[in-house]
């Protein structure tokens, strides 16, 4: 039987665990990337320079990856409030998977870009 109450009690039984083997956040990471390096690729292909396509291509690429996030974030979510036992380990463990894919296609991704760009100054962009 399944134990009430929060996030904390919640079962991590083999459908919750497995879910972070299979998390699709690493797919919402994958394409959180891609989504970034499409948006820069077109700013660049506009004429902007290198520093000021990667602003911009961040800036577009934003909304869609927050957009895919939280959408994992609800539907965790609801089947947190909705499931019982397993599937509320699933819950937590998507929900983790999304909160992580969210933190790294944001700020780990262009922290790295960023530092990139400050020590070489590229003229280029290898797109």
């Amino acid at each position: 039987m399944a134990p009430e109450g929060g996030a904390a009690n919640a079962l991590l039984e083999a459908v919750g665990t497995r879910t972070v083997a299979i998390d699709d956040g690493k797919l919402r990471s994958y394409e959180g990337g891609w989504q970034e390096y499409v948006r820069v690729r077109e700013e660049r292909r506009s004429g902007m320079t290198p520093q000021m396509a990667i602003q911009a291509g961040y800036e577009r690429a934003f909304g869609t990856i927050l957009d895919s996030h939280v959408t994992t974030l609800v539907a965790g979510a609801l089947m947190f409030w909705l499931g019982e036992g397993p599937i509320k380990g699933f819950a937590v463990t998507l929900s983790i998977g999304g909160l992580t894919s969210l933190f790294s296609a944001i700020l780990v991704t262009r922290l790295q870009i960023v530092t990139w760009l400050r020590r070489t100054r590229p003229k280029l962009i290898p797109i």
